[in-house]
């Protein structure tokens, strides 16, 4: 129970002191916890010492408990004066450990905060130096929303931590040191019959468990065996019309009524088992009691009150515990996370890249995931410069794999791509990212205006530029369409537009940086004929003077392509244009089929969560 990614994530990014001030403040209010205790034990001794008919200070009492016996009080030697004293401490003491336990869950749950923003902090920046290739990954967004909800999860396990585990430490340690105080005999004892009856409780506990998931087992069987009765009557009349036997019907009833019976007799029977436990233990420890020499009534009291305070934090620490186990797996899978290096750099010395003027060349290239899944294997092919290809595969996973390859969100892990003879790991990343872009399916909008989206931190753009490139992209209309314009917040946050114009939107932004290369993952078939068609004369816009590489949603789209190349199992299978693919290639024959179809149903996929 060691816990190693919750303490690391509880340090990440160095923390502020603020634990240390929370080990304090809970040091501060278990001690006043304890002085309560003390202080009601006082106010037992002086109402007991007055009724036996005295109301001096002296024998096991108010004065013996302050070490003093033999002092003098002068005020405080009257009852009713030291009964005032002791309910004004009393009353001071509750306060100050209420003020005290309001400063010390506030400082743990502002440091749980702390820690989690630290942690988040990390992720954004891990986000950051991984850029988009997370969303060309297997999992795809839903990761970063998952390690978001991680995050949560080490937050309520680190405000579990500190709003309980320096207290209740610190108060059952000083609540056995006064019971010990008192009697220390009978806290040992005390201590001793609970953990012997909460040990035998968890024993009963587990046979009873294990007891009644046989029962359930067997009840399973016993239940198909009263429906195969149902059946088989159902077919003796059904086809015979003569009347079932009901002996079998009724074997089977018996038996499974009887394991029922068992069933819940083992499950009920723990609790009655559990205070029998405690009746035992509280007769022994009152035998013990009356046996010894010197019993007196204040002083059990007061250990039996200090003694049933000591569960309240032994009951807080076993629920802790859970949540700090799961805190604890939800930091080891943030902390791996953040660990993943990106895989790609610029090296020293690395070209400007120019547009393409002969050919984009793939030898032999092969990659795998960060957990050493294959997703490429020696794939090799060439795309003409000016041409237009598309890229189709059996999942739809290895289209993006091959976009996030095209612009460096990843590096193959053997083999090169070429742009006009060069390798693209020896060219810049910013002139790299010129020449090629890419739209995604869903536009990949983030919350902000349009006219944010278009121009993408770009702020050397105008807006007249911004109007060119949405007029070529078909989306212009659209975006002056909506009531404040370009001015339109949209996004996960703002105003949701329909699925075409977002892609639109996205190409737009793609198209202004005026690449040389364009990738384009098509939407899903527009329900709409007017979309299909701004879709087609946007695309047939942007071919001019560029080459275009297209992962296709619709049969139109194919045909439009020059060449193909159709990957399976993460190798090239085949390439050629639609027509001849047709005629030649089985698989291709069932993929058009299937994922191209007008009546296809559209799956989850990919970072717009569409094929």
């Amino acid at each position: 129970m060691r816990w190693v990614s919750f303490r690391k994530a509880a340090r990440f990014g160095g923390a502020k002191g603020r634990p240390w001030w929370i080990y304090l403040w809970g040091s501060a209010s278990a001690l006043l916890t304890v002085l309560l205790v003390a202080d009601v034990g006082l106010i037992l001794d002086l109402i007991h010492s007055s009724h036996e008919g005295g109301q001096s200070l002296d024998g096991w009492s108010f004065a013996a408990w302050l070490g003093m016996p033999d002092q003098s009080w002068g005020w405080l030697d009257r009852y009713e004066y030291c009964l005032l004293a002791l309910l004004a401490a009393l009353l001071t003491l509750a306060t100050a450990e209420a003020l005290a336990l309001l400063v010390y869950f506030r400082l743990g749950e502002l440091a749980a905060w702390d820690a989690v923003g630290r942690l988040q902090i990390g992720v954004y920046e891990q986000v950051r130096r991984l850029g988009v290739p997370d969303w060309f990954e297997r999992e795809g967004r839903q990761s970063e929303q998952r390690l978001l909800d991680k995050c949560q999860v080490v937050r309520e396990g680190l405000a579990a931590w500190w709003t309980s585990m320096p207290r209740s430490f610190m108060v059952a340690a000083l609540l056995l040191a006064l019971a010990a105080y008192i009697d220390f005999f009978l806290t040992l004892l005390t201590i001793l019959l609970a953990l012997f009856v909460w040990r035998l409780f968890q024993r009963l506990e587990a046979r009873a468990d294990a007891g009644q998931r046989q029962s359930r087992a067997q009840l399973a069987m016993r239940q198909a065996g009263v429906l195969d009765a149902f059946q088989t009557a159902r077919i003796v009349e059904g086809l015979t019309a003569i009347p079932a036997s009901d002996e079998a019907f009724q074997a089977a009833c018996d038996r499974y009524r009887r394991d029922l019976r068992q069933g819940v007799t083992t499950r009920v029977a723990v609790r009655p088992w559990l205070l029998w436990l405690l009746g035992l233990g509280a007769a022994l420890l009152l035998l013990v009691v009356g046996l010894s020499p010197r019993p007196t009534s204040t002083g059990l009291g007061v250990l039996a009150l200090a003694l049933a305070r000591l569960a309240l934090p032994v009951i807080r620490l076993r629920r802790t515990v859970p949540l700090v186990a799961r805190a604890d797996e939800a930091a080891a899978e943030i902390l791996a996370y953040l660990d993943r290096a990106s895989g790609v750099g610029q090296i020293a010395g690395a070209l400007e890249i120019g547009g393409v003027a002969r050919e984009i060349r793939w030898e032999n290239v092969a990659i795998a995931d960060h957990a050493g899944r294959p997703l490429l294997t020696d794939l090799s092919f060439e795309i003409p410069a000016g041409s237009q290809a598309a890229i189709v595969a059996s999942d739809c996973h290895t289209p993006l794999t091959v976009a996030g390859l095209f612009l460096r969100y990843q590096d193959p892990g053997t083999g090169r791509i070429l742009i006009d003879g060069t390798d693209l790991r020896s060219v810049t990343i910013p002139s790299l990212r010129r020449q090629i872009a890419f739209a995604a399916c869903d536009g990949m909008l983030f919350t902000g205006t349009i006219a944010d989206n278009i121009r993408c931190a770009r702020s050397n753009l105008s807006q007249d530029q911004i109007d060119d490139a949405a007029r070529v992209c078909q989306v212009l209309e659209a975006i002056k369409s909506l009531p404040e314009g370009f001015a339109t917040t949209v996004g996960p946050g703002g105003t949701k537009v329909a699925a075409a114009v977002a892609f639109r939107i996205g190409l737009a932004r793609a198209v202004l940086s005026a690449p040389s290369v364009l990738i384009v993952h098509e939407p899903p078939v527009p329900t709409d004929e007017t979309e299909a068609q701004a879709i087609d004369a946007a695309l047939e816009q942007l071919r001019g003077g560029r080459t275009l590489i297209v992962i296709p949603s619709r049969l139109a789209t194919l045909r439009a392509a020059e060449r193909i190349f159709l990957i399976h199992q993460g190798r090239l299978h085949a390439a050629g244009g639609h027509a001849e693919l047709l005629q030649a290639n089985a698989l291709y024959r069932h993929l058009n089929y299937v994922l191209f179809t007008p009546f296809r149903e559209v799956v989850p996929c990919g970072p717009g969560e569409v094929r």
